[in-house]
């Protein structure tokens, strides 16, 4: 089975300056929208009509990452996860007492809160009681990612988040 790459090219300092949990979070969320056109051919009509009908998984290009993040969700992303890094950060540190790292943990938060079906409950690495603490901490709740084209931006697009 193929590895999920997130694209970071062209991300630059703002990726750079974000901790491994929220790089991690990121990751998770483009990993999880993904649709299998890349940006040359999503914002086609036909492209669209898929999409919008449920024939194309993903909800944004997949050859999008970091770099096409408007500045907006950048700013949203960057203080969920930190709320939630203090929130949580009694069972997080004693999650990193096992074989678990930061990143995972983001991408646990992305995958939890989102109802993917994995997330901080079902990691083995995790004690039990660890694992359901974080669930309850991350809740449940939306988050969506929706592309959009946007000439002014280098890559001809940029993705929104949603995080309720």
């Amino acid at each position: 089975m193929p590895e999920f790459v997130l694209n970071t090219e062209g991300a630059g300092a703002p990726w750079l300056s974000l901790d491994a949990f929220t790089q991690g979070f990121i990751e998770a969320a483009f990993f999880s929208e993904s649709s299998c056109y890349s940006s040359a051919d999503f914002f086609t009509p036909e492209a669209q009509e898929r999409v919008r009908e449920g024939q194309a998984d993903g909800s944004t290009p997949d050859d999008a990452g970091p770099a096409e993040i408007d500045r907006d969700s950048f700013c949203l992303i960057k203080n969920f996860c930190g709320e939630f890094q203090q929130r949580a950060a009694a069972a997080l540190s004693e999650a990193y007492e096992s074989d678990y790292d930061e990143s995972q943990a983001g991408r646990d938060l992305y995958f939890t809160r989102a109802g993917h079906g994995v997330g901080y409950w079902s990691r083995d690495q995790l004690p039990e009681a660890i694992g359901a603490r974080l669930s309850e901490l991350a809740g449940c709740g939306e988050i969506n990612l929706d592309a959009y084209e946007d000439e002014s931006h280098a890559s001809g697009f940029q993705v929104s988040f949603y995080i309720s």
